[in-house]
C-alpha cells in the first residue's frame, strides 16, 4: 500500500471538515495553514499539494473536471483511508463527505442504493456494536433498515465511491480503482 500523507493532519483535527476536495496542484493558502497554526510548517509539509479555503466546517479546492467523484469517508476506517489515498493518486478532484458527522438523508440513502444496485441490508455493517445490539434477528421492512443507518450512520458500508451514477462500496479498495477507469 502506497502512503497517503495527507490524512496524517486531517487525523490531528478535533473536528473533521464536513467536506473536503483535493486537487493535487498548489501550496495551501494562508488562510488554511491558520487552522493548523499550532503545527510548524516542517509537519505541514504533506499537504503542500492541497489548495484549500475553509468556510465553516467545509473545505473547498479548483475545480478542472466536471465529473463529480464523492467518496463517503470515516477517517478511522483503515479502508476508507486506503480509498482516500487511491482517489489522491488519481489527481482528480474529488469531495469527501464525512458522513458519520453529516448522515445522509433516507433520499440521498435511496440514491446510494440505486447506484450501487444493493438492498438496504446489503450496505448495513452488521458486526458493528450497534447492530448486534439493537437489530440483528429482528425482521425488519427496508424502510426500517434505512431509518435504523441514518439513526446510526456508523452502521453503513465504507467507503462509498460515487463518479456520475455509478457507485461502488470500496471494500476491496480495488473496486473504487475499477469505478475511476
Amino acid at each position: 500500500m502506497q502512503k497517503c500523507n495527507d490524512l496524517v493532519i486531517f487525523r490531528k483535527l478535533q473536528k473533521v471538515p464536513r467536506i473536503i476536495t483535493v486537487n493535487s496542484s498548489i501550496m495551501l493558502v494562508l488562510n488554511f495553514l491558520s487552522i493548523y497554526c499550532n503545527h510548524t510548517l516542517n509537519s505541514l509539509h504533506p499537504l503542500r499539494e492541497t489548495i484549500a479555503k475553509k468556510q465553516k466546517n467545509t473545505i473547498f479546492t479548483k475545480t478542472k473536471n466536471m465529473t463529480k467523484i464523492k467518496i463517503y469517508h470515516n477517517s478511522r476506517c483503515s479502508k476508507s483511508r486506503q480509498g482516500l489515498c487511491i482517489l489522491e493518486e488519481t489527481k482528480q478532484e474529488f469531495e469527501v463527505i464525512n458522513y458519520l458527522e453529516n448522515p445522509p438523508t433516507s433520499k440521498e440513502l435511496k440514491e446510494l442504493l440505486k447506484m450501487l444496485n444493493f438492498t438496504p441490508i446489503q450496505l448495513v455493517r452488521k458486526g458493528e456494536k450497534i447492530w448486534k445490539e439493537n437489530y440483528k434477528g429482528k425482521e425488519m421492512t427496508d424502510a426500517e433498515i434505512l431509518k435504523a443507518m441514518i439513526k446510526n450512520p456508523k452502521l453503513i458500508e465504507r467507503p462509498i465511491v460515487v463518479k456520475g451514477n455509478k457507485a461502488v462500496v470500496g471494500r476491496p479498495p480495488e473496486n473504487i480503482k475499477a469505478l475511476l477507469k
